[in-house]
């Protein structure tokens, strides 16, 4: 039961809406000199992206059959064995998926970037797009030309990772 309650508490955190936080997070990395840094980005986005990380993993570790872990007591592997032998690759699949995920959300955030990132060596690829330069037209065809470039890494990376994410979850895994 307590497990279910804590899943929870971590799973509404995401209740709050980002704009909510935008403030105090800024004062913060502000004061710990984090402000126009990646760093500032990685923590802000890692600390949005890490309630459905742990809300997927969570999910896919509990799929696993408990005889999966039993079978390779039987055949020898003590608890760290089982863990990286087993229970690592069958979840191997969740914590690509959640990579993925957090990798597009990262990449395509805007309201952070925007607020934390001040000169053009911080800044991440939407913002740039946002303030694409334009005194007195704006270049359309530019600004697509970009957006299709800037398109290439997210899906470069899904068909590289389009394996792991279509694999069996634990198809074959048990001894008969």
């Amino acid at each position: 039961p307590g497990k279910g309650v804590l899943l929870l508490a971590i799973v509404a955190s995401t209740a709050f809406p980002q704009i909510a936080t935008v403030s105090p997070l800024y004062l913060l990395l502000r004061a710990l000199g984090l402000r126009d840094t990646w760093t500032a980005l990685v923590l802000a986005n890692t600390s949005f992206a890490l309630p459905l990380l742990i809300w997927l993993i969570a999910g896919f570790i509990r799929e696993i059959p408990i005889e999966v872990e039993e079978a390779a007591f039987l055949d020898g592997a003590g608890r760290l064995g089982a863990l990286g032998r087993i229970v690592l690759p069958l979840i191997a699949p969740g914590v690509a998926s959640a990579a993925l995920l957090t990798f597009l959300a990262s990449w395509n955030e805007f309201l952070f970037a925007f607020t934390f990132t001040a000169t053009e060596a911080s800044r991440t690829v939407p913002v740039a797009l946002a303030l694409f330069p334009g005194v007195f037209e704006i270049p359309w065809g530019d600004i697509a030309a970009a957006s299709i470039l800037a398109s290439l890494p997210p899906i470069i990376i899904v068909v590289g990772l389009q394996r792991w994410l279509v694999h069996g979850l634990v198809g074959g895994a048990l001894k008969e």
